[in-house]
């Protein structure tokens, strides 16, 4: 299971393109069979997040750098810059909430909640 988002300048996760489809009839799923890399990603919407091994959780982020003209004898895509070491297994990941506008429960009495 993998699935690449579309992303901002600032990381943010946005729109979704799966290996599967998981069956949502609600929403359009584009899946990586059938979009090519260059209708998504272009100098000027350059990132990408790639996740695959959703149990672990395995987070690539990709920047394009380029687009140039193919030169012969070399294997493409071409990775220019690479960050860090493989690690053997996925860092965990903390999720943490952010409480702001979040009401404690202690805001309400208990005999409002059954």
């Amino acid at each position: 299971m993998a699935s690449f988002y579309i992303s901002d300048n600032e990381w943010n996760q946005g729109e979704e393109i799966s290996l599967f489809n998981f069956g949502d009839e609600s929403k359009e799923t584009k899946l990586m069979s059938s979009v090519a890399i260059n209708q998504v990603i272009n100098n000027q919407n350059n990132k990408l997040i790639y996740i695959y091994d959703f149990l672990n959780m395995w987070v690539f982020l990709i920047e394009l750098i380029e687009v140039a003209e193919e030169i012969k004898g070399v294997n493409y895509p071409n990775i220019i810059f690479s960050k860090g070491k493989l690690p053997e297994k996925a860092p965990e990941k903390k999720f943490e909430s952010k409480k702001d506008g979040i009401v404690d429960d202690g805001d309400y009495e208990d005999d409002h909640y059954y």
